[in-house]
């Protein structure tokens, strides 16, 4: 599991648009971090879900078209209807090996460690070190396979 503490700008390299699932319950959050992907233009979020559940039900379609595989999965660990444990499990059953970066208002060491069983857990992100440090995470990740 990554962290990192990279400056926020940086030259933008990659022609491909890393497609991102954001499952995040909070309007506000999910608002901010549509604006502070949009600066980049390489990055998109193409489907945002405001609980487990509707996530989880999405994975059946992917099953059935591979072209609405997302490059990345911004994870919420706490929702109201499900944790992001549970999610994480119903992402290893169903065998897809996008990257997770757990996005938490949790500082917990036993949450922290615990990510670390997950292999698409890539990344641990504390709500309160927004916006760049994410932004820093996902770029270092560059899940388009571009440097």
């Amino acid at each position: 599991v990554q962290t990192c503490a990279l400056p926020i700008c940086f030259p933008v390299t990659i022609l491909k648009v890393v497609k991102i699932f954001l499952v995040e319950d909070s309007d506000v959050y999910r608002m901010a971090l549509n604006r502070l992907l949009e600066t980049c233009t390489n990055y998109s979020i193409t489907s945002e879900f405001s609980n487990g559940s509707s996530f989880v039900a999405s994975l059946d379609e992917i099953d059935s078209d591979s072209t609405l595989i997302p490059d990345l999965v911004l994870l919420d660990l706490y929702l109201p209807d499900m944790d992001g444990w549970e999610i994480l499990d119903s992402i290893q059953q169903k065998g897809m090996t996008t990257p997770v970066i757990i996005i938490s208002q949790s500082s917990s060491r036993a949450d922290i460690v615990r990510s670390k069983n997950y292999e698409n857990v890539v990344g641990y992100f504390i709500k309160s070190d927004f916006p760049p440090n994410l932004f820093d995470m996902i770029h270092e990740l560059d899940p388009s396979g571009a440097k």
